[in-house]
Protein backbone atom coordinates (compact mmCIF):
# COMPACT_ATOMS: atom_id res chain seq x y z
CA UNK A 1 0.00 0.00 0.00
CA UNK A 2 1.71 3.39 -1.17
CA UNK A 3 0.66 6.78 -1.47
CA UNK A 4 0.44 8.82 -4.58
CA UNK A 5 1.60 11.52 -2.96
CA UNK A 6 4.51 11.18 -1.26
CA UNK A 7 5.99 11.98 1.91
CA UNK A 8 6.94 15.45 1.40
CA UNK A 9 3.70 16.17 0.08
CA UNK A 10 1.16 14.27 1.69
CA UNK A 11 1.62 16.24 5.26
CA UNK A 12 0.72 20.09 3.94
CA UNK A 13 -1.76 18.51 1.48
CA UNK A 14 -3.50 17.00 4.59
CA UNK A 15 -3.04 20.70 6.38
CA UNK A 16 -4.39 22.29 3.44
CA UNK A 17 -7.53 19.96 3.45
CA UNK A 18 -8.14 20.68 6.94
CA UNK A 19 -7.94 24.07 6.39
CA UNK A 20 -10.36 24.31 3.54
CA UNK A 21 -12.76 22.61 5.70
CA UNK A 22 -12.40 24.61 8.85
CA UNK A 23 -12.95 27.60 6.79
CA UNK A 24 -15.81 25.88 4.97
CA UNK A 25 -16.93 25.51 8.50
CA UNK A 26 -16.41 28.85 9.87
CA UNK A 27 -18.06 30.20 6.85
CA UNK A 28 -20.76 28.12 6.63
CA UNK A 29 -21.62 28.79 9.96
CA UNK A 30 -21.77 32.74 9.84
CA UNK A 31 -23.49 32.79 6.83
CA UNK A 32 -26.02 30.17 7.77
CA UNK A 33 -26.66 32.76 10.64
CA UNK A 34 -26.86 35.75 8.56
CA UNK A 35 -29.59 33.78 6.23
CA UNK A 36 -31.82 32.56 9.44
CA UNK A 37 -31.31 35.71 10.60
CA UNK A 38 -32.28 37.63 7.49
CA UNK A 39 -34.42 35.14 5.76
CA UNK A 40 -36.08 33.39 8.60
CA UNK A 41 -35.13 29.75 9.16
CA UNK A 42 -37.34 27.86 6.36
CA UNK A 43 -36.10 30.22 3.73
CA UNK A 44 -32.85 30.10 4.96
CA UNK A 45 -33.10 25.73 4.52
CA UNK A 46 -34.54 26.45 1.25
CA UNK A 47 -31.77 27.94 -0.09
CA UNK A 48 -29.34 25.17 1.32
CA UNK A 49 -31.54 22.93 -0.37
CA UNK A 50 -30.67 25.26 -3.81
CA UNK A 51 -27.20 25.62 -3.19
CA UNK A 52 -26.82 21.81 -3.32
CA UNK A 53 -29.26 22.17 -6.68
CA UNK A 54 -26.96 24.22 -7.90
CA UNK A 55 -23.84 22.29 -6.94
CA UNK A 56 -25.24 19.06 -7.79
CA UNK A 57 -25.67 21.21 -11.65
CA UNK A 58 -22.33 22.18 -11.97
CA UNK A 59 -20.34 18.91 -10.67
CA UNK A 60 -20.90 16.96 -14.49
CA UNK A 61 -19.55 20.26 -15.80
CA UNK A 62 -16.32 20.59 -14.68
CA UNK A 63 -13.65 19.17 -17.15
CA UNK A 64 -10.38 17.35 -16.41
CA UNK A 65 -7.78 16.44 -18.47
CA UNK A 66 -6.36 13.76 -17.20
CA UNK A 67 -4.53 9.88 -18.56
CA UNK A 68 -7.04 7.49 -18.47
CA UNK A 69 -6.70 4.78 -15.75
CA UNK A 70 -5.33 1.71 -16.60
CA UNK A 71 -7.82 -1.42 -17.16
CA UNK A 72 -8.08 -3.57 -14.41
CA UNK A 73 -6.96 -7.07 -14.89
CA UNK A 74 -9.93 -8.35 -12.10
CA UNK A 75 -12.98 -7.33 -11.22
CA UNK A 76 -12.55 -5.33 -7.96
CA UNK A 77 -14.20 -7.08 -4.98
CA UNK A 78 -15.47 -4.30 -2.32
CA UNK A 79 -15.49 -6.38 0.91
CA UNK A 80 -12.12 -8.36 0.20
CA UNK A 81 -10.35 -4.94 -0.16
CA UNK A 82 -11.99 -3.18 2.90
CA UNK A 83 -11.13 -6.55 4.81
CA UNK A 84 -7.88 -6.16 4.02
CA UNK A 85 -7.26 -2.86 4.32
CA UNK A 86 -8.80 -3.38 8.11
CA UNK A 87 -6.40 -6.31 8.68
CA UNK A 88 -3.71 -3.86 7.95
CA UNK A 89 -4.93 -1.14 9.87
CA UNK A 90 -5.14 -3.38 13.29
CA UNK A 91 -2.09 -5.33 12.43
CA UNK A 92 -0.37 -2.33 12.83
CA UNK A 93 0.12 -0.99 16.48
CA UNK A 94 0.43 2.77 16.01
CA UNK A 95 -2.39 2.66 13.22
CA UNK A 96 -4.91 0.47 15.33
CA UNK A 97 -4.16 3.17 18.35
CA UNK A 98 -4.66 6.56 16.30
CA UNK A 99 -7.53 4.57 14.38
CA UNK A 100 -9.30 4.26 17.64
CA UNK A 101 -8.43 7.01 19.16
CA UNK A 102 -9.47 9.00 16.49
CA UNK A 103 -12.91 7.30 16.27
CA UNK A 104 -13.39 7.63 19.90
CA UNK A 105 -12.83 11.35 19.54
CA UNK A 106 -14.69 11.81 16.60
CA UNK A 107 -17.83 10.06 17.95
CA UNK A 108 -17.02 12.21 21.06
CA UNK A 109 -16.85 15.55 19.63
CA UNK A 110 -20.26 14.92 17.63
CA UNK A 111 -22.05 14.61 20.69
CA UNK A 112 -20.68 17.11 22.62
CA UNK A 113 -21.34 19.69 19.46
CA UNK A 114 -24.95 18.48 19.73
CA UNK A 115 -25.03 18.91 23.14
CA UNK A 116 -23.43 22.38 23.18
CA UNK A 117 -25.56 23.22 20.16
CA UNK A 118 -28.90 22.34 22.45
CA UNK A 119 -27.33 24.21 25.68
CA UNK A 120 -26.20 27.52 23.73
CA UNK A 121 -29.89 27.22 21.77
CA UNK A 122 -32.55 26.43 24.46
CA UNK A 123 -30.59 27.49 27.93
CA UNK A 124 -28.92 30.01 27.49
CA UNK A 125 -31.42 31.30 24.29
CA UNK A 126 -28.66 32.28 22.21
CA UNK A 127 -30.19 33.94 18.86
CA UNK A 128 -29.73 32.12 15.91
CA UNK A 129 -27.34 34.95 14.62
CA UNK A 130 -24.86 34.43 18.03
CA UNK A 131 -25.02 30.68 17.81
CA UNK A 132 -23.79 31.33 14.61
CA UNK A 133 -21.04 33.58 14.97
CA UNK A 134 -20.01 31.94 18.23
CA UNK A 135 -19.59 28.56 15.90
CA UNK A 136 -17.69 30.11 13.20
CA UNK A 137 -15.10 31.94 15.98
CA UNK A 138 -15.12 28.03 17.48
CA UNK A 139 -13.72 26.60 14.02
CA UNK A 140 -11.81 29.52 13.20
CA UNK A 141 -9.30 28.74 15.29
CA UNK A 142 -8.66 25.26 13.26
CA UNK A 143 -8.26 27.59 10.68
CA UNK A 144 -5.41 28.96 12.28
CA UNK A 145 -4.23 25.36 13.48
CA UNK A 146 -4.41 23.69 10.16
CA UNK A 147 -1.83 26.66 8.42
CA UNK A 148 0.73 25.97 10.85
CA UNK A 149 0.39 21.86 11.66
CA UNK A 150 3.08 21.59 8.97
CA UNK A 151 5.48 23.90 10.29
CA UNK A 152 5.21 22.89 13.96
CA UNK A 153 5.47 19.00 12.49
CA UNK A 154 8.57 19.89 11.18
CA UNK A 155 9.81 21.63 14.70
CA UNK A 156 8.60 18.85 16.33
CA UNK A 157 7.84 16.14 14.89
CA UNK A 158 4.25 14.29 13.70
CA UNK A 159 4.09 12.18 17.34
CA UNK A 160 4.34 14.81 19.44
CA UNK A 161 1.66 17.12 17.12
CA UNK A 162 -0.44 14.03 17.39
CA UNK A 163 -0.34 13.85 20.79
CA UNK A 164 -0.93 17.78 21.72
CA UNK A 165 -3.71 17.72 19.17
CA UNK A 166 -5.41 14.71 21.06
CA UNK A 167 -5.01 16.90 24.13
CA UNK A 168 -6.22 19.96 23.65
CA UNK A 169 -9.62 18.27 21.77
CA UNK A 170 -10.98 17.89 24.95
CA UNK A 171 -14.28 17.94 26.21
CA UNK A 172 -14.75 21.63 28.35
CA UNK A 173 -14.40 21.13 32.04
CA UNK A 174 -18.05 20.89 33.78
CA UNK A 175 -19.26 23.32 36.27
CA UNK A 176 -20.73 21.61 38.93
Amino acid sequence: MTCAAGGGRLRPGHSRIGGLSSLSATAGSSLGAVLVSVLGAARALLADALSYTVSAWCTPRIRVSEAPPAPRTRSPRLRPEIAEGVRYVFANTTLRTLTLTNSAVSFALGVLNTVWALYLLRELRFTATAFGLVMGAATSGSCAVALLAPRMTRWYGPGPMMLAALALTRPPRSRS
